[in-house]
């Protein structure tokens, strides 16, 4: 064990118990995790002393920003923001049910849009070759790039509604007496 990795892990420890101490026992599993995560990075054996010591403080320095942005709520947030999704979707997958035919239609859609997307591109971009210039051929693989944009597209729109209903709700929730 080198200086760069005894004082990383002095440091995480005391960073550890002070989180601890100060009751943000939510931020200490960030800590920890953070710690294992990071320190297994680049330990091959091959880092000269200089590039060790540096990733160590730069571990420090972002854990010394995770431990100041507790405070100010910013990583209980940042936290919920990133594994928020986990009790959503314990919550909800056990409730869904899969329609056989909603299914079957929708990749029914799926198969048509590829096709009509294909023959599209092909009709309006493809021209054989002339002398003057070498043919173009529409290509299946830009048909998937514009079917991947309107997926997306959708996705993001039906995001948005989702996203105002609920604020209308909440808005309308907070002019009732």
């Amino acid at each position: 064990m080198d200086r760069a990795e005894y004082l990383l892990g002095l440091f995480f420890t005391l960073v550890l118990l002070g989180c601890l101490f100060v009751e943000e026992a939510l931020l200490a599993a960030p800590v920890v995790l953070l710690y294992i995560l990071l320190s297994q990075l680049g330990g091959h054996g091959w880092e000269t002393p200089a590039q060790r010591m540096r990733r160590a403080s730069s571990l420090m320095i972002l854990t010394v920003l995770l431990v100041v942005g507790s405070f100010f709520g910013a990583t209980l947030v940042l936290f919920s923001l990133l594994t928020g999704w986990v009790p959503f979707f314990a919550r909800t997958v056990p409730r869904v049910r899969f329609d056989a035919a909603s299914v079957a239609l929708g990749i029914g859609c799926l198969g048509l849009l590829i096709a009509g997307l294909q023959v599209f591109g092909k009709k309006v971009w493809s021209r054989p070759p002339t002398d003057d210039h070498p043919g173009r051929v529409w290509k299946l693989r830009w048909t998937f790039a514009i079917l991947a944009v309107v997926v997306l597209l959708f996705g993001s729109g039906l995001a948005a509604v989702g996203m105002m209903q609920t604020g209308m709700s909440v808005w309308e929730l907070r002019r009732l007496p």
